[in-house]
């Protein structure tokens, strides 16, 4: 890869648009800003913390509003199936030049969620599930309208004054904390009744959707005329969000099929049917699949042990939750250092250092963990891998917002959520290949919905299974930190003298016409 620094970054056209966009910041209160960081960070924690809070409430579901296995799996995965399914013609109408697009979309999202969250709270018994199968695409629609322009809008705000790698960290803080706090509060809220695994959502909705109104607005230009409906209606290319749609589907087919080896859909139809789709070319940016395969990583990890929690260590889904903070805990602490280091000392070093930390972690795991093996080793060995994801994902979060043009992210953040929520799908397909293919169905629907152990007879296949999902992981990470290593070498990519909260708009555009 070629090396980026900032006199390649700062083109005319670029410095023209922060001299522009600086301009624009003076006109705001510099608290406003935080602010809008304030209610993205909300939206992260809640939308991520949807996706998991679920799983310790779907015995209380199956229970309350009769649903079956099978239906109980795809109220599971439909919420993000829709967020998945979405986010790439969100991101594209958020770089699309609509008036004030990005913020409406990002509050409107809250809106929804909110929204989608209390209808899926009132889901009724006599619909057996299906009514909140629905109600889950629209709080997933929610989700995909506040994730997919998330870190765009953080972007737009803090670029100016050289804090994108803090913004993006603090994010991806309440990203890991509510994937990883998510069956703790699921578990803490079902005690009450399966409803509030729902309506928690409610007054922090509120909160951040009459934030997201009062506050996050897109800075208007007066000089720029703006993009009509239309004219984006018919750039659009119909013919490839419908191949990607359909190839996002299949997949999720893939998943509920590796789940039912002996069900009524065709796991290897689905795959044939996704190689036709992704025949396309939709998915050939290597750069993309590179984050994908670091999310599979992830993803692997957090899934892996959540079944070793409910099998060989014989913990409920609460109690596995709770076993797995110390992995959240390690992104949480190394990600907004490594943001804020980024923000000055560059992205390749401290990507490298985290997934080189990650992948020593991953090694260890298979060689010293066993069903007796003391608690305390697994987490210690858990923190140190989440470290290490800490210190990658902050610095590369804020990279994909600062090596294109302002009016494409959008679609990059859209990428980045999109590939995130495909990692965890093929993740589950391997764990429930590989960790516990040598298991009867009843049985797998026993350990993945109630946990509580695993019968001794299937221990030593579940074990070896597990091993070698960990040694996937770590020959996907130690790729990754290869990559990572050619990452931009120095460059921050940010204006070449960031505004401040006291200089001059006639400072700003010297700075930036002599970078130019």
């Amino acid at each position: 890869m070629t090396e980026l620094t900032p006199e390649d970054h700062q083109t005319s056209e670029q410095a023209q648009l922060d001299i522009v966009e600086n301009k624009a910041q003076k006109l705001e209160p510099p608290s406003r800003r935080w602010i809008v960081l304030a209610t993205a960070t909300l939206g992260a924690l809640f939308v991520s913390l949807q996706g998991s809070a679920l799983i310790v409430a779907l015995p209380d579901l199956m229970k309350n509003l009769d649903i079956d296995f099978a239906t109980i799996i795809w109220v599971l995965l439909t919420y993000t199936l829709a967020i998945t399914a979405s986010v790439p013609l969100l991101g594209f109408i958020g770089d699309a030049g609509l008036r004030g697009i990005r913020c409406r979309m990002f509050n409107i999202g809250f809106l929804v969620f909110t929204i989608g969250s209390l209808l899926c709270g009132i889901s009724q018994q006599k619909y057996k599930g299906y009514d909140l199968l629905a109600f889950r695409v629209i709080q997933g629609l929610g989700g995909a309208l506040l994730f997919s322009n998330c870190f765009a809008v953080v972007a737009d705000k803090f670029y100016p004054y050289n804090q994108v790698g803090l913004a993006t960290g603090i994010i991806n803080i309440a990203f890991a904390a509510g994937t990883i706090l998510g069956p703790v509060i699921g578990g803490a809220t079902v005690k009450g009744s399966w409803k509030w695994v729902f309506f928690f959502n409610l007054p922090f909705g509120a909160v951040g959707t009459v934030a997201g109104f009062l506050f996050c607005h897109d800075i208007i230009y007066d000089h720029v005329q703006y993009a009509k409906v239309k004219t984006v209606a018919k750039s659009f290319d119909y013919i490839g969000f419908v191949s990607l749609t359909a190839s996002i589907s299949l997949l999720f087919v893939v998943v509920v099929s590796a789940l039912f080896p002996n069900g009524k859909v065709s796991e290897t139809s689905s795959l044939i049917g996704m190689g036709v789709a992704f025949g396309n070319g939709v998915f050939n940016n290597t750069v993309v699949l590179g984050g994908l395969a670091g999310g599979v990583a992830r993803t692997n990890l957090t899934f892996s042990f959540i079944f070793f929690f409910q099998g060989p260590y014989s913990k409920d889904p609460l109690m596995a939750g709770i076993l797995l903070i110390p992995f959240g805990l390690g992104i949480m602490l190394a990600g907004m250092p490594s943001g804020k280091l980024a923000d000055t000392m560059g992205f390749r070093l401290l990507c490298f250092a985290g997934l080189a930390l990650s992948s020593i972690a991953t090694l260890i795991m298979p060689l010293v963990i066993k069903p007796d093996t003391n608690t305390w080793a697994i987490s210690a060995l858990l923190l140190i891998n989440g470290l290490g994801w800490g210190l990658y994902s902050s610095p590369s979060a804020s990279i994909s917002m600062l090596c294109i043009l302002p009016q494409q992210r959008s679609s990059s953040s859209s990428l980045r959520i999109m590939f995130t929520m495909l990692s965890q799908m093929i993740a589950i397909v391997i764990c429930f290949k590989v960790i516990i293919s040598g298991m009867p169905p009843e049985a797998v629907q026993e350990l993945f919905i109630f946990g509580g152990g695993i019968d001794a007879m299937y221990l030593d296949s579940f074990m070896h299974g597990w091993k070698i999902v960990e040694w996937i992981t770590f020959a996907i990470t130690v790729i990754c930190c290869f990559f990572a290593w050619f990452l931009p070498k120095d460059s921050v990519m940010a204006p070449a003298e960031p505004a401040s909260e006291t200089s001059t708009v006639a400072e700003d555009e010297e700075n930036q016409k002599a970078s130019a």
